[in-house]
């Protein structure tokens, strides 16, 4: 999730362990601990643009890791806590806030490697959006509170509000879900594979991807009351051979395609003006086939080339509009 959010979730576990009259220092160790895990994004290359999505969520994100991080974070910590927190304390209340990130981010949809090193796969739990205002200010003025008031009952509450906001979003998963593959079969379709996801920035309107024969549907799902389906678009699946048939075999272009393939769970998308591959899981609005993000290739580029990276971040306020209508339910089946 976004620095903010793991921060804030990182400071409501560790202020649950901590003494009253060091409270203040304890959210402080939470806030820096949640987001230790995400000093990964400094490792880049200058010549693969892929390389920084490959470690990402990597390593550092493990659960293996977690014990590791915890004792790597404590030392400069502990060099200014020493007055306050014995060695011991410091130690735990670093592992408990950078075990948080991991987790909290296997809870989106972008990819986490909790079980590295036994496993490579992007572990994507889909309940809760890259970012959520709901639910970060809530457990901020919440850690506010606690850090004015010291009372146990505010203390538990705030660990309670993140925990039932997660459930929350385990239920509402659920419940695309299956309104998602009931629209597949309504359509005639066997989905191969269904995918479901919040839509930025809350829990009521969820993007839904399923896959048949050579296409993706995409539509959006209203979940406020009783599931509704808002009709949306399809694309064409990538197809290596069929849509870049002149790229040139075993070329860094097509070893940057598959690093793409498994950084996107293989939804990838083709548009053919530009040899455009997207990743279609993401865009701002629900039923949009519009990515944030994608690669291009160049077939003429020399074997040892690497593809070119391409974002669109444009969204602006004719996006959010169309996202608070599909909140109220316009464009969707009645």
């Amino acid at each position: 999730m976004d620095p903010i959010s793991q921060a804030a979730v990182g400071a409501a576990f560790t202020q649950t362990v901590t003494p009253k009259r060091r409270l203040g220092i304890g959210i402080a160790i939470g806030l820096l601990a949640g987001l230790a895990p995400d000093i990964d994004i400094f490792i880049k290359s200058q010549i693969d643009p892929l390389f920084s999505l490959k470690y990402h969520r990597h390593f550092t994100h493990s659960l293996l890791f977690i014990p590791i991080g915890g004792f790597l974070i404590s030392l400069p910590i502990y060099f200014f806590c020493r007055p306050f927190f014995s060695y011991r304390r410091t130690f735990y209340l670093t592992t408990i806030g950078f075990a948080t990130h991991g987790l909290l981010d296997a809870c989106t949809s972008y990819g986490t490697l909790l079980l590295w090193p036994f496993s490579n796969d992007r572990l994507a739990w889909n309940v809760i959006s890259i970012v959520d205002p709901i639910f970060t200010i809530v457990t901020i003025l919440l850690l506010v509170l606690i850090f004015r008031y010291r009372t146990k009952t505010l203390s538990l509450f705030c660990v309670s509000w993140v925990t039932f906001y997660l459930i929350i979003g385990f239920i509402q998963n659920d419940r695309a879900l299956q309104k998602a593959k009931t629209l597949a079969f309504e359509r005639g379709h066997i989905p191969e594979r269904v995918t479901v996801k919040p839509s930025i920035g809350n829990l009521l309107v969820w993007k839904a991807i399923y896959e048949h024969e050579d296409y993706y549907y995409v539509d959006a799902i209203n979940n406020l009351f009783k599931p509704t389906v808002c009709p949306g678009e399809r694309i064409k699946k990538f197809d290596r051979d069929n849509d870049l048939p002149l790229l040139k075999k075993n070329s860094q272009q097509e070893k940057d395609i598959e690093q793409f393939r498994w950084f996107s769970n293989n939804y990838l998308g083709f548009v053919p003006q530009g040899n455009y591959i997207i990743d279609i899981r993401y865009s701002t609005i629900p039923n949009k086939i519009t990515p944030l993000w994608g690669i291009v290739v160049d077939v003429e580029k020399e074997f040892n080339e690497h593809v070119t990276w391409k974002t669109n971040r444009k969204s602006g306020k004719s996006d959010l509009s169309h996202l608070v209508k599909l909140i109220q339910g316009e464009g969707c089946e009645k």
